[in-house]
């Protein structure tokens, strides 16, 4: 009878033991944010370390003038643009130390085209990133 009752003991503890690893397990990385117009574009820079997939080709043309994502501090995140497009750029300001469609990176950007109009007096100017 006591040796059940230690063995009960002792898988209690063990289980016990165990939960907090559960949790911890539960805490998975943040999933990655999916971007399929100008709008979802825009909001990359409001979180510079996200995941992020482009999902469709975005036209910029009707935008305006562009602010290059992370302009004043590094892009550190991953940008996977799935082989797709954006076009319409245009950035004529020289107020940004890099220019753009992103400014610094020193994160990822990989499959992705970029197309348009980028005339400023800076020396750290490219259509992807500055």
């Amino acid at each position: 009878m006591r040796r059940k009752f230690a063995s009960l003991v002792l898988a209690i503890f063990m289980i016990l033991a165990v939960i907090p690893s559960l949790s911890v397990a539960a805490e998975e990385e943040p999933k990655p944010k999916l971007i399929y117009n100008v709008m979802e574009l825009n909001a990359v820079r409001d979180d510079l370390a996200g995941t992020y997939y482009l999902m469709d080709d975005i036209d910029l043309s009707t935008y305006g003038e562009w602010t290059p994502i992370g302009y004043s501090q590094d892009f550190t995140g991953y940008f996977n643009g799935m082989g797709h497009t954006i076009s319409g750029l245009s950035i004529t300001s020289s107020e940004y130390d890099y220019s753009g469609l992103f400014g610094e990176v020193t994160g990822t950007v990989t499959n992705l085209g970029v197309s348009g109009n980028i005339a400023v007096t800076t020396d750290d100017a490219g259509l992807l990133a500055g």
